[in-house]
């Protein structure tokens, strides 16, 4: 197998990754419950507001008190979605690894190896935080593992930054304009998704947007690597800039 060939696979590899994580995304989108108690427009989402749960009283806006005819529908529609997350957290853990796997087969350089780890302590993360929301649902008086929850919850959100950013900086250091201007959008939503951790309550809506727009240019990319023309890959040549 030719070097070319190898790295074809690998883009290759990585846009079925890619789709896959988008198909599996549509299809738990109407498993987590859509609307809440109180008010989570800040966060976006119930299931957003419930990852960043710090008190008892934050769990009550998501669920509702007992008397709350819809508490008990609402935790068994998270307990689904978190449930069918543990196959979403490998699908897309495994694209933004396989993304910046591919690069480093691009380049031979090792600081590529970086964001591809961070793409799968994302997933690891997603996986412990899973885990916890599925014990606090199951009594919401006894809530232990609100204290941790932030642990996983924002390493998450950060390895998924540090990747996409990555990513779009490998789309913006080979190819001409057009590529360039998506991947300066891919890191506005990377950084997008820092900033949004610095005040959950306010800005945690940007997180689901911002986190699909940056997957999205790099699941574009990736096809554009598969479909384009083999005479038109680069001859193994390191491109001029590497994520910093």
């Amino acid at each position: 197998m030719t070097r070319r060939t190898d790295r074809t696979n690998w883009w290759t590899v990585t846009l079925v990754a890619g789709l896959t994580t988008t198909l599996v995304a549509v299809g738990i989108m109407s498993l987590f419950p859509t609307s809440s108690a109180g008010d989570t427009s800040g966060y976006g989402s119930p299931v957003i507001a419930f990852e960043f749960a710090r008190t008892p009283a934050d769990l009550l806006v998501v669920f509702g008190p007992e008397s709350d005819p819809q508490r008990a529908e609402r935790i068994r529609s998270m307990d689904l979605g978190n449930r069918w997350d543990y196959l979403f957290l490998v699908t897309y853990g495994a694209f933004m690894a396989l993304f910046c796997w591919s690069a480093f087969k691009d380049t031979d350089r090792s600081s590529w190896l970086i964001p591809a780890a961070a793409g799968v302590l994302s997933a690891v993360m997603d996986a412990v935080e899973n885990t916890m929301l599925l014990e606090i649902t199951k009594d919401l008086h006894s809530t232990p593992w609100l204290d941790l929850l932030p642990i996983p919850v924002h390493a998450k959100f950060s390895s998924i930054a540090l990747s996409s950013i990555a990513g779009a900086l490998y789309i913006a250091s080979n190819h001409g304009v057009v590529w360039r201007l998506l991947a300066v959008v891919a890191i506005a939503a990377g950084i997008g998704v820092l900033v949004a951790l610095t005040d959950p309550p306010g800005l945690g809506w940007l997180l689901t947007s911002a986190v699909a727009a940056a997957w999205s240019i790099q699941l574009l990319y990736a096809g554009f690597r598969v479909l384009r023309r083999p005479s038109t890959e680069h001859s193994g040549r390191a491109p001029k800039r590497a994520p910093s």
